[in-house]
């Protein structure tokens, strides 16, 4: 495997483990799928939640506190090849999930109506011995976003497989969301800084590009801008910055520098990390509410270096938005 698929293997699993803490547990509690169809948050998906069920703040999906029942949602861009082909049999999904405790036992196709989707079907590695089921649907319509919804379901829990189903015959996914429409409800505004421009974004997150018209990949340099919710506090700021900068690629790193930076509207860490002759420039601001915001443009060392200008003028840029500054969801 080559360090390109590596890395986007520990992107795409990064993501999956953060639905990890979606705990279903109905037990003695009827639930049904609510007629109405309620926008999920920071993204471009709508589903009709279980009664009693309210959108959260701290992730994005649906709760019920006192049945202690979660149910989220996630979506990716519809270039994660690896997330389509996790789907694809029990093996390549515990391949990709297997490190983050999620073992598959099976994959059914659920029809539904606007297609056939994926459904898998095990059990996660939890504390103190309690079982789970777990439900994981992977769903795309048209060149939109890909998007996991997962259920993580106590085996006592009268919540059942056909209410899982209800919930996502229940799932509508907007139409393919254009760049000028996402750059006005991404939860951050940026500028685009030559030779960089904006190629791609999807909820919380947005690339920029250069040389992406050159046939040699190895040219190309990206950025990336990401907000999202997190469980890292903001005196770990530093520490965590630097643990994911020194995996390059796939490639052990080096970090050549570091050090506190202002960022996103506060005080951020930056840091330089180098392996086998690329460079990535890390910024990360970790905020009070659970949440935080990044960026991290990676590319040819000499060419990164001749960028180094561009890369920090759009790092200046980098502002949050009153939809990424709500307060922190108490449990």
């Amino acid at each position: 495997m080559g360090g390109n698929e590596r890395r986007d293997v520990v992107r795409v699993a990064t993501g999956i483990a953060r639905l990890l803490v979606c705990a279903l547990s109905c037990v003695g509690f009827a639930c049904a799928a609510g007629a109405q169809l309620v926008r999920i948050p920071h993204t471009f998906v709508s589903l009709s939640p279980p009664l009693g069920f309210t959108a959260t703040r701290t992730f994005g999906g649906f709760e019920n506190r006192r049945a202690g029942w979660m149910i989220r949602v996630e979506e990716f861009d519809p270039s994660e090849n690896r997330l389509v082909e996790a789907f694809s049999s029990p093996a390549r999904a515990n391949a990709l999930f297997g490190s983050e405790g999620i073992r598959i036992a099976r994959i059914e196709q659920l029809a539904l109506e606007t297609g056939t989707v994926p459904l898998a079907i095990g059990v996660p590695k939890t504390p103190f011995g309690r079982e789970l089921v777990k439900y994981m649907a992977l769903m795309h319509d048209r060149g939109a976003a890909l998007v996991v919804v997962m259920f993580n379901l106590s085996r006592s829990s009268t919540l059942g497989r056909s209410e899982v189903e209800a919930v996502l015959r229940s799932v509508k996914l907007d139409r393919p969301t254009t760049l000028p429409e996402w750059r006005v409800v991404l939860p951050f505004s940026f500028r685009d800084v030559a030779p960089f421009h904006m190629t791609n974004a999807g909820p919380g997150w947005a690339w920029l590009g250069a040389f992406d018209d050159d046939a040699d990949r190895s040219k190309w340099l990206t950025v990336r801008i990401f907000w999202r919710f997190t469980e890292t506090r903001p005196a770990e700021t530093a520490l965590e910055n630097a643990r994911r900068g020194r995996s390059l690629w796939g490639a052990e790193a080096t970090i050549v520098e570091q050090r506190a930076e202002a960022f996103a509207d506060g005080s951020g860490d930056f840091i330089v990390a180098s392996a086998d002759g690329r460079t990535a420039f890390h910024f990360l601001r970790v905020l009070p509410n659970q949440s935080e915001i990044g960026l991290s443009a990676v590319g040819e060392s000499r060419a990164m270096e001749a960028a180094r200008g561009a890369v920090m003028d759009i790092a200046t840029s980098v502002e949050l938005r009153e939809s990424a500054l709500g307060p922190v969801d108490a449990r």
